[in-house]
C-alpha cells in the first residue's frame, strides 16, 4: 500500500465505552467488542460501494477512471442526490442524502476515484474520502482496489486505511485487507483488519460475508481483543448474534434491511 497519512482523530466518544476505559463488567466489555466489529464493518461497506468494475479491462487509465465513477454513481439513488465531475483526474463525486448499496442511507460526503497503472504493477483504482456520513456515523478512507479481470464480475483485492465513528458510537482507526466481489446488487467479502480503539488494539477477520440489496448479511465475524474473543454470526437478520470466549452472548444491531 502506498505510504499515506490519515487525518487525526478527535476522541469525542471515549467515555461512552467502558471497555475502552477498562472499568466495565466482562459482559459490558464484550458488548463493546461486538459493537467495535460492527462499526468497522460498516466503514468497509461504505468504501466498497465505490469499487465497481466491468468484466473487460479498460483501454486507458482515463477511460477506467470515467467508467469507475459512472458505475459508482449508478448505484447511488436518486440520481439527483449526486454530482459527478469526470472531466479530469481524479473523478470527483459529491453525495447528498443518497441511498447507497446494501441499505446504507442516507449517505453524504465527497469522494474521489482514480485509476492508476504503475510500472510493473497491475491496474488499480484509488478511492478517497475525507468524510462520508451515514446517518450519525462518519468515516474517512483511503483505499486501493486491484481487479482481476476475465470473470463475469471482477474480484477486487483491496487494501485500505480508514477511521471514524460508527453507528454504535465506537471511534476507531483501522487498516484492512480484503477481497470484494459485486454480483449484481450482491456483495461478497472475505478478509481481515486491525483497528485501534483509543489505546487498545484489536484484530478482526470476516469470513463468507454476503449481502444483497436491502437484505441483511450472512457470514461470520471473528473479533479479537486482549481480554476476550467475540464471534458474531450473521444469519440474514438485522441482529447479529455474538458469543465470547468468556461465555457471554448477546445481539448487535446491524445497519441493514432497508
Amino acid at each position: 500500500m502506498p505510504d499515506v497519512r490519515l487525518p487525526s482523530l478527535r476522541l469525542t466518544a471515549l467515555f461512552a465505552w467502558p471497555a475502552l476505559m477498562g472499568c466495565g463488567s466482562p459482559h459490558q466489555d464484550d458488548v463493546g467488542f461486538a459493537n467495535e466489529a460492527a462499526d468497522a464493518l460498516e466503514s468497509i461497506l461504505v468504501e466498497s460501494s465505490f469499487f465497481l468494475f466491468d468484466a473487460t479491462a479498460p483501454e486507458s487509465t482515463d477511460a477506467c477512471t470515467a467508467r469507475a465513477a459512472a458505475l459508482a454513481a449508478e448505484r447511488m439513488q436518486p440520481p439527483s442526490c449526486l454530482t459527478a465531475d469526470v472531466t479530469g483526474t481524479p473523478a470527483k463525486l459529491g453525495l447528498s442524502a443518497c441511498d447507497a448499496p446494501l441499505g446504507l442511507e442516507p449517505v453524504s460526503g465527497d469522494a474521489t476515484l482514480e485509476c492508476v497503472d504503475p510500472p510493473d504493477e497491475a491496474l488499480r483504482i484509488d478511492a478517497t474520502s475525507p468524510a462520508m456520513h451515514v446517518k450519525e456515523a462518519h468515516y474517512d478512507f483511503i483505499a486501493y482496489a486491484t481487479p482481476t479481470f476475465g470473470a463475469p464480475t471482477p474480484t477486487l483485492a483491496v487494501e485500505s486505511q480508514g477511521s471514524g465513528v460508527g453507528p454504535h458510537g465506537v471511534e476507531f482507526r483501522r487498516e484492512a485487507t480484503y477481497t470484494a466481489t459485486w454480483e449484481g446488487e450482491c456483495l461478497a467479502l472475505d478478509g481481515s483488519w486491525t483497528m485501534d480503539v483509543g489505546s487498545k488494539q484489536r484484530s478482526t477477520k470476516i469470513v463468507g460475508y454476503r449481502q444483497c440489496a436491502d437484505d441483511c448479511p450472512t457470514g461470520k465475524i471473528e473479533h479479537h481483543a486482549a481480554e476476550a474473543d467475540v464471534t458474531i454470526v450473521l444469519d440474514g437478520t438485522v441482529e447479529g448474534r455474538w458469543t465470547s470466549s468468556r461465555d457471554n452472548d448477546g445481539k448487535v444491531i446491524l445497519a441493514c434491511g432497508g
